[in-house]
């Protein structure tokens, strides 16, 4: 079983984040265009897009390495994920009788880090290219500040360069228009006899056992067990049909009949679950708008097309020498021509099935973009899935995935169109999902999501949860409903802008606020806006600094398939043949081994053909290039022109190299600096500093690279295919990638229903009777509402919150990802959950382990006007059998309303105080100890920032950490603890991000520090129906909320006026003028707090707010309490923090009622009120009687 390797926590991981990412990008090529920049530090470029390490992972061993490979054409499977019932009922029997709920959790986790270590589940790589290569051409769309939709004004849903590397794959499925599905349901008629077999015992007991004379059957449809009645989870009905699946997939009206009866359907009270209206041709009509349709062909979907085989026979789990492999193994047994990747052999049979049933079976109907291969094939197999644990044949049974047959040769040949020579007119089956009979909407769509090319969500490293959850369908939005994954969520704004079917509004805020109606995600009522679109300043990574200047040429970061050059003329014909010519520069340089190459080129025939050239250490003489025996064992240097003398790897910093131009002396040449990449992860490129040629000891050139300078140089940025990039620029030595705010409205209706079925897994078994028993807390999201999303383009589409190049990334310590969720709510929810860390030195207290899963803190994400619901949640600890179960249910009450988002405050985790220190290692000498931990290290979301601040940390935080060394001197500075949910722990230093280190108490507010934006989006109304909301955005690094009250008795009036600082840290004048002809100062009640005066009629807000800025003390705006109008005060303010001001009046007897205004204003910036505050009073002939009023409050 794979074993997670320590993690790391070398600084320079900081750097190295946003590099080993794919990308694709697009520009228009320019030819011989002078590469200037002005100023370099200016230039921003669009992500490293898609999903980190996706292509490389099935190129380098997401392959099935514990089932062998003889007889194998293995490509690329993708398999779903494990579900829940299957993750915690392994993980109760790993943790044991007496576990408490934390250490069950724990053990879910890491069997998902196992899996998720050992199988690949995401995009088809052909439509997942294809996806990252639409989405940058939307960035560069945006960076040249033209609308999302103009970057497919000339490209294609699917655009279709040519393939360098003949890589295999379908064309990416058209995003307009009908898509034709080939669905067949499979079941397995034949039996299978063999001498032995060696198995594991079952999904969870990995014992292998051998079976002597087995005899494999099955299973036939309509075998699946009914549900245990403690079950309220589990989708089941008595019989899967033809007529079902028609209905799921293809219909409008939905499944007839209600699965279930034994449930009670919240919606309507009914017995059974309605899932009427809930298909896939329903669901991709709302996400895409209208723009995507699905049908089933002539045959419609074939069930049950019957193998002669058992399910063993495709996808049994051997054991080889005792090892059970993985738990997803699909070797099938000795005898199947394709053994160990049996699997893959269901396809074909398939083929063969319909073959033999109908010869005239209408295959090329099943083509319509007639590229040879059967468009979209869904494949659905009798039976229990592996991934849910099995059922009755366990180990024996499939794992639903997206695989593919024959992919060498096309596919599977179903049909030659009855001439054999010719395999223009072939139809073929290449690439295919399947999945269960007892199939859910959730999880076919989130599949056909894939097959779009649409990256996943969720924490794909398995330890984490990060804070999209249920709010996009690739992420736990394909598992969210009444029964699981029966009510998907949608598809979030970022997904739907890459694929045309939703543009958001572009707007710029100003210090102006405006006032925007966004409609639902779920269908935008006529006049709404679908999202908005807010450009942040762009993340910036530093790789180099430049040699003894302010710039340096680069090669870029920023493209896949990357041709680029930059080219210099060089007149040698002065220079005597013989004479030593030497070029050396700096260099620094982050290629992916063996794949991405520099290079340095000579050409003495204007151009037309080049010559590489070696590159040695100026200092050494060490051969830095690739040697002539170079075996290039990815192709690459071939695949580029048979090129040699490449360039890789990573130079470790800068270093002075030199290439030997003496054989052209005597000649005019060009010299030419070239990057080439595949499609693989791309690093930081080259950087090239001051650049000399010299000739037996004479300066030809010295150029130092500065002053946006090129000295001849001239960049030419190109591809081997049909990718385009920026190619060679000048630059700062850093990268600078696209962030934006993305704002949406969620409702509950549409398909976004789902957002009240959210859940919380209790625990999951299988009965003594094979019957299931999956037990969930329902829970709502708090939808209606505003989501606010964070797309930081250096990180592609990882969410993998615990993973350094993230979690310990600029801006902050904390949750990071590609795009992810701001949660309104960020503070943790825990629980009797028994957090401990337990180790050879002691069981110690651990609370951030009582937090309630991610999947329960993320939920309440949307800001908006009304409180959170509450909630019940339930825990439970012991084994697998009920008599062992302890379950304890906690009701948590409601949360108040957050209706506004200022990026002056925190949203991530805090450094908390632990109980007591924790104890790592005791050697004798030296203790580890450590007293901090953060409290929910994958929760909330890391604000950006122009720059480092510390997360919030406790009064008396050292800084320093607890290593001991007797008596007590502190040495370490890995003070704090996280700990991932599979129970890996981390420490780290606060600051680290920074390299600097952070000491005593902070807020966690970017505000405090002066580092935030100033954005603000504020709810202000929202439709009763949920269908829209009214946000107010401005832009301002000073903002302020007012509150006030007065309540009334007997003629004296109490006012209470509230101050909340949401911008930055600063001086505040708070302004409170009431109606002097109602009211006045109540003589007997004339103290005021501390910093507050009152003053008189000659001063209004506006003068007061002057003399503060020119200097004047606020006391000389003093007024006797009797000639007082109004109360001033003013004070410094850190971010987020509150000041409340309350003075006394009494009512003037003539007056029925009085007008309170405040104001706040900043001391600094602009002049305008950050706020303004009304509240009037109306009593007339109650005078008399107590009375408390409310308010209204504006900005």
């Amino acid at each position: 079983m794979p074993v997670r390797p320590r993690p790391s926590r070398r600084l320079q991981r900081r750097a190295l984040s946003a590099g080993i990412l794919l990308a694709l990008l697009v520009l228009a090529p320019a030819a011989w265009a002078v590469a200037r920049l002005a100023p370099a530090a200016a230039e921003v470029l669009p992500p490293l897009a898609g999903p980190a390490g996706s292509s490389a992972g099935l190129e380098s061993g997401v392959s099935n390495a514990d089932e062998g490979t003889e007889g194998a054409d293995w490509q690329g499977i993708s398999y779903v994920q494990p579900s829940d019932a299957l993750v915690y009922e392994v993980a109760q029997a790993r943790a044991g009788a007496g576990a408490s709920p934390a250490e069950i959790a724990q053990a879910a986790a890491r069997l998902r880090t196992e899996w998720e270590a050992a199988a690949y589940h995401g995009p088809d790589p052909v439509a997942g290219a294809r996806f990252q290569d639409r989405e940058a051409r939307l960035l560069q769309a945006l960076a040249r500040g033209e609308s999302p939709a103009s970057a497919f004004d000339s490209a294609t849903g699917s655009p279709d360069g040519p393939l360098v590397d003949g890589a295999e794959g379908a064309d990416a499925p058209d995003l307009e228009g009908l898509l034709r599905l080939f669905v067949v349901a499979v079941e397995f008629a034949g039996e299978d006899t063999l001498e032995e077999y060696s198995h594991p015992v079952s999904i969870s007991d990995r014992t292998c056992v051998t079976d002597t004379l087995p005899t494999y059957t099955g299973p036939l449809h309509d075998t699946i067990p009914e549900p245990s009645p403690n079950d309220n989870e589990t989708f089941w009905l008595d019989t899967f049909d033809q007529a079902f699946y028609e209905q799921l997939i293809f219909s409008e009206s939905g499944i007839s009949e209600r699965p279930r009866l034994d449930l009670t359907d919240p919606e309507d009270g009914q017995p059974g679950i309605d899932f009427s209206g809930l298909t896939m041709t329903r669901f991709y009509d709302e996400v895409s708008g209208g723009k995507v349709r699905f049908d089933g062909g002539p045959k419609g979907v074939m069930a049950w097309v019957q193998v002669p085989h058992s399910v063993a026979w495709y996808a049994g789990n051997r054991c080889l020498d005792g090892n059970a492999g993985r738990i997803q193994s699909m070797n099938g047994l000795p005898g199947n021509p394709r053994f160990p990747n049996g699997v893959s052999s269901l396809a074909a049979d398939v083929v063969d099935a319909i073959n033999a049933a109908d010869p005239d079976f209408p295959w090329a109907d099943y083509d319509l973009d007639k590229d040879n291969e059967i468009d979209h094939v869904i494949l659905i197999h009798a039976g229990i899935d592996k991934s849910d644990g099995g059922g009755e044949y366990g180990w024996q049974q499939i794992w639903a995935h997206r695989g593919s047959v024959d992919g060498r040769q096309g596919g599977y040949l179903a049909d030659d169109g009855g001439t054999p020579d010719d395999p223009t007119d072939d139809v073929r089956l290449r690439g295919y999902t399947i999945q269960p009979e007892n199939l859910y909407l959730g999880v076919l769509v989130h599949e056909f999501g894939h097959d779009l090319g649409l990256p996943d969500l969720y924490d794909t490293g398995g330890a984490g949860r990060n804070s999209v959850a249920w709010w996009d369908l690739m992420s736990l939005g394909s598992r969210s409903g009444r029964l699981n994954g029966s009510d998907p969520t949608h598809l979030s704004t970022r997904m739907k802008m890459v694929l045309d079917w939703s543009q958001p509004r572009v707007i710029t805020p100003t210090e102006d606020a405006e006032t925007y109606v966004i409609g639902q995600n779920s269908g935008p009522p006529a006049g709404t806006d679908p999202a908005l679109l807010i450009e942040i300043p762009p993340s910036v990574v530093p790789d180099v600094r430049p040699q003894g200047g302010q710039q340096v040429w680069s090669s870029g970061y920023d493209q896949n398939w990357a041709d680029s050059r930059l080219t210099r003329e060089l007149d040698l014909s002065a220079v005597a043949p013989g004479t030593p010519v030497t070029l050396s520069f700096d260099l620094a340089y982050q290629t992916q081994t063996n794949r991405d190459f520099f290079f340095v080129e000579v050409s003495a025939d204007a151009g037309t053909s080049y010559t590489q050239t070696r590159g040695y250490r100026a200092d050494t003489g060490e051969l830095l290039t690739t040697p002539d025996d170079y075996p290039d064992p990815n192709g690459r240097l071939a695949t580029y022109g048979k090129l040699r003398y490449g360039y890789m790897g990573s130079s470790n910093g800068w270093l002075r190299v030199r290439h030997d131009l003496s054989p052209w002396a005597g000649q005019a040449i060009r010299v030419r600096l070239r990057y080439a990449t595949d499609n693989g992860g791309l690093g930081y490129g080259a950087y090239v500093d001051n650049i000399r040629i010299q000739a037996a000891g004479d300066t030809l050139l010295d150029d130092p690279v500065e002053n946006d300078d090129p000295m001849g140089w001239q960049s030419q940025p190109g591809t081997f295919t049909d990718t385009e990039g920026l190619g060679w620029r000048l630059s700062d030595g850093a990268r600078r990638y696209a962030r934006y705010y993305i704002l949406e409205w969620r409702s509950t209706n549409g398909f976004d229903r789902g957002l009240k079925y959210a859940y919380n897994t209790i625990y999951s078994r299988q009965t003594d009777e094979g019957r299931r028993e999956l037990r969930v807390d329902h829970l709502p999201t708090n939808a209606p509402g505003l989501l606010v999303w964070v797309w930081d383009t250096r990180f592609g589409s990882n969410n993998n919150t615990f993973d350094d190049a993230r979690f310990r990334a600029l801006p902050s310590e904390g949750a990071k990802g590609g795009v992810m969720v701001l949660d309104a709510h960020p503070e943790p929810i825990r629980g009797p959950l028994g957090g401990k860390i337990e180790n050879a030195f002691g069981r110690f207290d651990y609370p951030p382990d009582d937090n309630w899963d991610g999947r329960v803190l993320t939920a309440d994400s949307a800001f908006n006007l009304l409180p959170t619901a509450r909630i019940t949640l339930t825990a439970s600890s012991g084994g697998e059998k009920p008599a062992t179960t302890v379950v304890t249910p906690t009701l948590q009450g409601g949360l108040p309303a957050v209706a506004a988002f200022h990026d002056a405050l925190s949203h991530s985790s805090a450094v908390e105080l632990l109980p007591a220190p924790v104890t790592l290692s005791d050697d004798g000498e030296r203790q580890r100890i450590k007293r901090y931990a953060f409290s929910d290290p994958d929760g909330g979301l890391v604000v950006p920032a122009a720059g480092y601040y510390a997360p919030r940390t406790p009064a008396g935080f050292t800084g320093l950490g607890a290593e001991q060394s007797p008596p007590s001197a502190d040495v370490s500075t890995e003070e704090t603890l996280y700990v991932d949910r599979a129970g890996q722990i981390y420490t780290l230093s606060v600051g680290i991000a920074d390299e600097q280190e952070v000491q005593g108490e902070h807020s966690g507010n970017p505000g405090d520090v002066g580092l935030h934006f100033g954005f603000h989006f504020e709810v202000v109304d929202q439709a009763a129906d949920g269908t829209q909301g009214s946000v107010r955005i401005w832009r301002n690094p000073w903002a302020a909320e007012l509150d006030a009250t007065a309540s009334v008795t007997k003629g004296d009036i109490a006012v209470d006026v509230g101050l909340r600082n949401v911008g930055g840290a600063g001086d505040v004048l708070v302004f409170s003028d009431f109606d002097e002809d109602a009211a006045e100062v109540d003589p007997d009640y004339a103290q005021l707090p501390e910093g507050a005066v009152f003053v008189g009629i000659e001063v209004d807000a506006e003068s007061a707010l002057a003399a503060l800025r020119r200097g004047e003390p606020l006391t000389s705006l003093r007024a006797v309490p009797e000639d007082g109008v109004a109360v001033a005060w003013v004070g410094r303010l850190a971010s987020g923090a509150e000041q409340r001001l309350a003075y006394r009046l009494r009512a003037r007897s003539a007056a029925p009622s009085l007008n309170i205004r405040s104001l706040a204003y900043a001391l600094t910036g602009s002049t305008a009120a950050l706020a303004v505050h009304d509240l009037r009073l109306e009593w007339g002939s109650r005078l008399y009687l107590p009375g408390l009023w409310n308010q209204e409050s504006t900005r």
